[in-house]
């Protein structure tokens, strides 16, 4: 069972892969449809099922699939929805378009205001994502020697006022 599931059309692949990237880097398991096909729910609808939350990648043929449309329908039913444009392409009724993160300019930085009301919406649903102790760096040893602080030149002393 995955924390985050995406739903996408199938032209949408390289957003949902970014995506699904970022949230993983973040500490979130992630599931996606990796070869969608077109008028095909891949199992979707049963992941949304078991998951904290479900990403939605809006886009003209996302709005046009029904596939698309049903999932994002079953995520908002559950509560689980968070919605992202790769095209920045209107959802259709009952979804609101005030909800969705343009990601249409998106190349993966973590700073992008897109991705950022993205994590904001996954937080809120599933909770900050857990530290994986597999992927922490752990330094044994000594610390390195801190480099020298850079020395001023002496400065003399000013002459004591006169009498």
């Amino acid at each position: 069972m995955a924390d985050v599931v995406i739903c996408y059309a199938p032209d949408n692949q390289a957003s949902a892969r970014q995506l699904a990237d970022a949230i993983r880097a973040e500490g979130w398991t992630v599931w996606y449809d990796d070869s969608p096909a077109a008028g095909s729910a891949g199992g979707v609808t049963e992941e949304i099922l078991n998951a904290k939350a479900a990403v939605v990648i809006w886009s003209a043929s996302a709005v046009a699939s029904e596939w698309v449309r049903a999932d994002a329908n079953v995520a908002r039913g559950l509560r689980r929805l968070v919605q992202a444009s790769a095209d920045d392409a209107t959802p259709p009724v009952p979804f609101d378009p005030a909800e969705v993160a343009s990601i249409a300019t998106w190349l993966g930085d973590t700073g992008h205001p897109g991705w950022a009301r993205i994590r904001a919406g996954l937080v809120a649903l599933a909770g900050a994502p857990e530290i994986d102790p597999d992927k922490t760096v752990i330094m044994s040893g000594p610390l390195p020697p801190a480099p020298p602080l850079p020395t001023a030149e002496p400065v003399a002393p000013p002459p004591p006022p006169p009498p």
